[in-house]
Formats: C-alpha cells, structure tokens, sequence
C-alpha cells in the first residue's frame, strides 16, 4: 500500500520478524538507492530494472533480468500455467 515500493514481506523467526521490500521498474524507468536507505534500516531491500544498476549498501541487493530468466529456467514449475505458456512463445 506504499507507493515507494511494489510490496512488503514479512517472515516471523524465533527472534521477531523479518522483512523485504521489493520495488520493481520497468523499461527505462530507474531507481534510486539512496531513496530506500531508510527501508534498508528495517530490512532486506531488493531492487529490480531494466536498466543496469550497481548498490553498494548493505541490506541492499538488486535482481536482473537475466537472474529472474534463469531461476525461471531452473525451475519451471514455479509459475502458473498461463504465465509459463506465454514464455514458452515468447523464449
């Protein structure tokens, strides 16, 4: 419900909560780090564009396309069917 990021996820552990942000842009939209240092004090940011980007904080990590393409390849029955069958025509 935030607009500055895509969702948040939550993971309780023996010792509280852990939390992820994920902000998500596309095509030529960009990112910048700098506006989720404060997100990063509360947990794990990742951030995913098009467009390549370097983070150099830690509780920050980004994800490339290339990353998503390939961890779907390795596993394909992660995606729902209507979802698999327009990479199948697509790939």
């Amino acid at each position: 419900s935030e607009a500055d990021i895509e969702c948040e996820l939550r993971r309780v552990v023996d010792n509280g909560v852990e939390r992820a942000f994920v902000q998500v842009k596309s095509g030529a939209a960009t990112v910048s780090p700098w506006a989720y240092t404060e997100k990063a004090e509360h947990g794990h940011v990742f951030l995913f564009t098009q467009s390549p980007l370097t983070v150099d904080r830690e509780n920050m990590s980004t994800i490339a396309p290339a990353e998503v393409l390939e961890f779907i390849r390795e596993n394909p029955g992660i995606l729902p069917d209507p979802v698999s069958v327009k990479l199948d025509a697509y790939l």
